[in-house]
């Protein structure tokens, strides 16, 4: 399993333990979720996380600034070209 899918499925689960509230930070899932927060298999330094007002979570990588940063939303990767 890829360690973005890793980190999503753990998130699912705190959502169901939590009233449907995603973690703030991936460090809200260590040890319970995660031994550890997984580091992206390619790119550029740590995973970007967020969650925004309407619970939608979002994680992604940078391969770095001569190319687009790779998110989720959960169950699909999408290439952000912005």
């Amino acid at each position: 399993m890829l360690n973005g899918n890793l980190i999503f499925d753990a998130v699912s689960k705190y959502k169901q333990d939590h009233a449907g509230d995603a973690p703030s930070e991936l460090v809200q899932l260590v040890p319970s979720y995660l031994e550890a927060i997984p580091l992206p298999a390619k790119g550029e330094g740590p995973w970007s996380y967020s969650v925004d007002e309407d619970g939608s979570v979002y994680l992604g990588y940078d391969f770095g600034s001569w190319s687009p940063a790779i998110w989720s939303t959960g169950g699909q990767w999408v290439v952000d070209t912005k």
